[in-house]
């Protein structure tokens, strides 16, 4: 099997710390850009998948991400309360209006305001992908709702899961 060349530090993604440190302010500001990054977290949303959600991409419980960059186009399952939270977003909108109508400058700026500590954007999408994988231990399921084509490109979420496990049993 060939081995991919990109690597999933530990820059490229959020620690559980400081998961729960964005998690804590996306709960004390209830705004459109708190709905906007709990989304970003909650799909693995790539920043300009995220910012071409329109209303009419709300349906049964599910949000439905156009794939960009050649991934395959998804719908990803959420939360009741995020998904409800979304529908009262969209109410007066038409089906065709972007959920988020901002430029991805400002979807960065937004993030840098916020962010707990120095990562990009794209780390929600890879925090995402690992605690997908991390619970399920279901690498095709991951592949799916990040939308990869390639298998390859989501073999670096169990790498870094499962390494990270095994070290944590053989140690403590």
């Amino acid at each position: 099997m060939r081995k991919s060349r990109y690597q999933l530090s530990k820059p490229k993604y959020l620690s559980q710390p400081e998961q729960a440190e964005l998690i804590k302010w996306i709960a004390e500001n209830p705004s459109r850009d708190a709905l906007m990054i709990e989304l970003a977290l909650a799909t693995g949303a790539r920043e300009s998948e995220l910012l071409l959600i329109k209303a009419s991409d709300l349906s049964e419980g599910s949000v439905y991400v156009q794939g960009l960059k050649g991934s395959l186009d998804r719908e990803i399952p959420l939360k009741p309360d995020l998904y409800n939270r979304l529908l009262t977003l969209a109410k007066g909108l038409e089906a065709g209006d972007s959920l988020f109508p901002i430029s991805s400058r400002r979807l960065r700026q937004i993030w840098h305001d916020i962010r707990p500590v120095a990562k990009k954007f794209h780390s929600l999408r890879h925090t995402f992908g690992l605690n997908l994988y991390a619970k399920t231990r279901d690498l095709r399921l991951t592949q799916i709702a990040l939308g990869h084509t390639n298998i390859q490109n989501t073999m670096i979420y169990a790498h870094v899961a499962d390494g990270r496990d095994q070290l944590r049993k053989a140690l403590l």
